[in-house]
């Protein structure tokens, strides 16, 4: 899906059920998929992943990766340039706001650039699976019998990361908040951060790490909260479930939910009590990342009206609030500057490998592209986290 060129009857326009649930797929989850299966810690090896090893092609894997390396650099290079990891937020703001003015106007010489960058990233991406973000372990099992081959020189993970962040860029930087369908895109991304774009943090030498912990918390914390914003403002219709913003809000931060109809003192008791989520899920929220996702969870919640009137008049969340404490474009220049950290970081595990083309011709020594040879068998997985309700517990 392109992001330049966009009418604006078409940025305006709620996606169809169709295709909203099209894109739910395409970024690993549905729209009624519980939310905590994004906290599992596993990737589900499903016959869908399956259908998708039989779909790729080994060689062509190895074959488009020093394009996809580069073509996805270019894409970075022009919407997250080097200069945004030295300027100040201001400056960066402004930088920012120019690129989706000039983006949303078809034929400036901004789009035309985008949409050739775009289009050869695209014709590199195709080969490497349908879902948004290239599966790593999938991308692996396919090439090495294993989605954990012993750390060599012949690893792509840092190529297909860069991919990954291209795909952030191209496919959110631009959408308007109040698009129905940025809802899909922001719980995607955060089905996915940051483990579609990095390993582990703060281990030189791994491959794929990354020394970015502190500004990779920053951010995921400011994606769930921009998902929950699109989830008060876009709530899943449901017949047998009344709109509560609480509900919504400690689905994302929380391991449960309140029951309903508490009072205000009872969700203060419940908020207060409950554990929150390891939002970087592969690492423990250390004390100070715990007081930053509670601080988070009663900034949000001060925008919630919980008189009764409010709730006569289904007026219970203040958006006008949510917006300005957690403004958009605030948020999309974040993306921006954390793509570019994370892409100079990116660029230099890969000269380090000696540079696409050697991780490339590295493979084609080693990988057997029989594709017999790639049918393998389903790992045991470890059950996915369950959330509950507090009524469930009485």
């Amino acid at each position: 899906m392109s992001i330049v060129a966009e009418g604006p009857e078409d940025s305006e326009e709620e996606v169809g059920h169709e295709e909203h649930n099209d894109q739910g797929r395409k970024w690993g989850f549905t729209e009624t998929s519980p939310r905590e299966s994004q906290y599992s810690g596993t990737t589900a090896y499903t016959s869908h992943s399956q259908e998708q090893m039989r779909d790729m092609d080994a060689s062509l894997i190895i074959d488009h990766l020093p394009e996809l390396f580069n073509t996805a650099r270019g894409l970075l290079d022009l919407l997250a340039p080097k200069k945004v990891s030295t300027q100040d937020m201001e400056v960066l703001q402004e930088y920012v706001e120019g690129v989706l003015r000039d983006l949303k106007v078809p034929g400036s010489r901004l789009s035309q650039k985008l949409k050739r960058k775009e289009d050869l990233f695209q014709a590199s991406r195709e080969h490497y699976g349908a879902t948004e973000f290239i599966e790593l372990q999938l991308t692996l099992r396919k090439l090495f019998n294993t989605a954990n081959p012993a750390n060599s020189e012949s690893r792509p993970d840092a190529v297909l990361y860069t991919a990954n962040l291209a795909t952030v860029i191209k496919d959110i930087l631009v959408k308007p908040k109040e698009n129905q369908s940025t809802n899909i895109h922001l719980r995607g991304l955060q089905a996915k951060f940051p483990q579609a774009f990095l390993s582990t943090f703060g281990k030189r030498n791994n491959i794929g790490a990354s020394r970015l912990l502190e500004e990779s918390f920053d951010l995921a914390l400011d994606v769930v909260t921009q998902a929950v914003i699109a989830d008060l403002l876009h709530p899943l219709e449901d017949e047998d479930m009344a709109f509560e913003p609480d509900r919504i809000l400690a689905s994302s931060f929380y391991g449960s939910v309140p029951g309903s109809n508490l009072t205000t003192e009872e969700l203060d008791d419940f908020y207060n009590s409950e554990p929150v989520l390891d939002i970087l899920r592969n690492v423990k929220n250390s004390n100070a990342h715990k007081g930053k996702i509670r601080k988070r969870v009663s900034d949000i919640r001060s925008a919630f009206r919980y008189a009764s009137a409010a709730a006569e008049h289904g007026d219970l969340v203040d958006f006008e609030v949510l917006n300005e404490s957690y403004p958009w474009l605030e948020f999309i220049t974040n993306i921006v500057i954390w793509s570019r950290l994370r892409l100079d970081e990116l660029i230099s595990s890969v000269e380090k490998q000696g540079g696409a083309q050697s991780i490339a011709e590295a493979l084609e020594d080693i990988v057997d592209v029989d594709p017999d040879h790639q049918v393998v068998s389903p790992p045991k997985l470890q059950p996915a986290a369950e959330i509950i309700s507090k009524e469930d517990t009485q």
